[in-house]
Formats: structure tokens, sequence, C-alpha cells
């Protein structure tokens, strides 16, 4: 242990991987600082911890995905996922907020994406309208939240993150992306520590 200090590293996706840890920004981070690594349950730690291992990294697994939840629980997290999407979507649509492309992908008849014989796929009504009337409903953040607030004490485990934090004096969360079950994690974990 270099000090008391602790940098958390969140890498939820796969694509961030590289990136963020072959850095030179994780390489002078280690140098100076306790890192823990935190990634979902589907990433092999084993990988991680031949790559990434020093005296002072170690590693933390989210336990809980998306898949592991009950039909109900899976049914809100989901939910609460597409209010909070769509509604960043359809808020800040406008030709300043730069967010019309990806709107437009999720309400229009045809993905911008193609299928295996390299024809755009084409969208169920039922599924824009969804997308539209999430749009709408999460435009409000408190709409979200408040359903996310309400049922994510039961999503996660974070007390075990919280006892590796008690150890030191300062912990830092990075992010590098703040989507999916990481996003739902820290939230929860956020509201358990003195911020």
């Amino acid at each position: 242990m270099k000090n008391r200090d602790l940098i958390i590293l969140s890498v939820p996706f796969t694509r961030n991987i590289r990136y963020l840890l072959c850095s030179n920004i994780y390489t002078k981070l280690r140098d100076e600082y306790n890192i823990l690594i935190v990634v979902p349950k589907s990433c092999n730690t084993s990988f991680f911890r031949r790559e990434f291992s020093s005296e002072n990294v170690d590693f933390y697994s989210i336990k809980t995905t998306d898949k592991d939840l009950s039909s109900v629980m899976r049914f809100l997290y989901l939910f609460t996922e597409g209010l909070r999407r769509f509604g960043y979507y359809y808020a800040n649509k406008g030709k300043k907020k730069n967010m019309q492309y990806y709107w437009d992908n999720s309400i229009s008849l045809y993905r911008n994406t193609f299928d295996k014989d390299g024809f755009l796929l084409r969208q169920s009504i039922a599924r824009r309208l969804a997308c539209f009337i999430l749009g709408v409903l999460g435009k409000n953040k408190r709409n979200w939240l408040r359903i996310s607030n309400f049922f994510s004490s039961s999503l996660f485990d974070t007390e075990s993150l919280y006892l590796i934090t008690q150890k030191y004096r300062h912990a830092v969360v990075i992010q590098t992306a703040n989507w999916g079950v990481s996003r739902a994690f820290f939230r929860k974990f956020f509201g358990k520590v003195q911020v």
C-alpha cells in the first residue's frame, strides 16, 4: 500500500478495458495510489489479474447482472434504464444538443444497423411506440430516479465494497461509462457513503 487513498476504476464494458488500463493515465494513477478495478460479473477477472496486477492493484467483481434478477426486478431495472436512455435522447434532441441522431434511430421505421444480408433492420411499431413513451416520460429525470431509488436497495449488495473503502482516507470513483449495471451499482453505493 503506497498511501491511504484509493482510486476505484469502474470498467463496465470490454471496449473500455484496454483503452483505460493501457493508457498513461492508468500507469500514473497506479504509481501514486491504491487502485481497485471494478468489473461486471461477466468479465474474466483472471485476465485482469494477469494483465494489470501490481502491488497496489486489487480487483472487485459486481456479482449481480440484470439476468440474475427476478422477472419483476429485471422488468423494473430495464424500464428505468429505458426511461433514462430514451428520456435523455428526447430531452436533448435539438440541433444544439447533438442527440437528434439517437432519438431518430430509436423511433424510426428502420434502425441504422444491418441484418446478416446487409439490409437495414426494421423496427416494430410496438418498439418504436415504447421508445417514444419512455422518452416522453423519461425526459423528466425525477421520474426514473424515483423508480430507480425505490427498488435499487434490493438489486445490489454494496456492503463488501463499502468495507473495502473504509480502510482508506479517501476513495475516488472513476467511471469509464455511466451506464447499465455499473451505474445502478454505484448509484446504490453512493447512497451508502458520504459523498
